[in-house]
């Protein structure tokens, strides 16, 4: 009985922990791009984010578990290459849709930054929130966490000063099928460098040629 309510505190820990990680960068999502007072709103959501994620931190050697990420291995390597490939594959095949060639001309300075928002979103994502939803059960752990990403990006869509431009349903329905394909690369491999890895190479081929970041990204 003693072990059972153990397991069930550790489960809605757990759990807790995810939502309220969700809840802080949802928030700050949803006031970022506002041009009033609310956008200090923000930021506090933000640190909500951070304070659940430290939360978990109890020393230093489970600071890359809580992320996701575990001690380098010969597998590795093979694991980021497969990572790699498939974000290559999905960058290409997002570019072909918006673009008239299928990679960057050029390389800007944001090519260099586009790859850390996309490892750092799967940190997030992929790493903690849906290593904490692994208590679910894989399949629920994986759609869950692409829910909540493609959530986040829909709220920082939404909430632009001004339309966008382009399909708006398209970059979210591809962004849930993005988080679907690196979620199950980050549970098939028990890792998130190789989801990180994708995500990286992915924003580098679709934003590597950019001249400043996507006015979704910040404005």
């Amino acid at each position: 009985m003693i072990n059972f309510f153990k397991k069930g505190n550790k489960k809605a820990s757990r759990l807790l922990e995810a939502l309220l990680a969700l809840t802080g960068i949802c928030i700050f999502a949803l006031f970022i791009h506002s041009d009033s007072f609310f956008i200090i709103v923000a930021f506090p959501g933000l640190a909500l984010t951070a304070l659940s994620i430290s939360k978990t931190i109890t020393d230093k050697s489970s600071i890359l578990s809580v992320f996701g990420i575990i001690p380098f291995t010969k597998r590795l390597i093979l694991f980021s290459i497969t990572g790699i490939i498939i974000g290559g594959i999905l960058g290409i095949y997002c570019r072909s849709a918006f673009y008239d060639f299928l990679f960057p001309e050029t390389l800007t300075i944001f090519a260099f930054i586009a790859p850390i928002i996309g490892i750092a979103e799967e940190l997030v994502f992929r790493g903690f929130i849906q290593g904490r939803l692994a208590v679910l059960g894989p399949y629920l752990a994986v759609i869950l966490a692409a829910c909540g990403h493609t959530l986040y990006k829909y709220l920082v869509l939404k909430t632009l000063p001004s339309a966008l431009p382009i399909d708006f349903m398209f970059l979210v329905t591809w962004t849930m099928i993005g988080g679907l394909i690196f979620g199950t690369l980050r549970e098939v491999f028990k890792n998130a460098v190789p989801s990180s890895l994708a995500h990286a190479c992915f924003d580098v081929i679709v934003y590597g040629g950019f001249t400043t970041a996507p006015v979704w990204v910040w404005s």
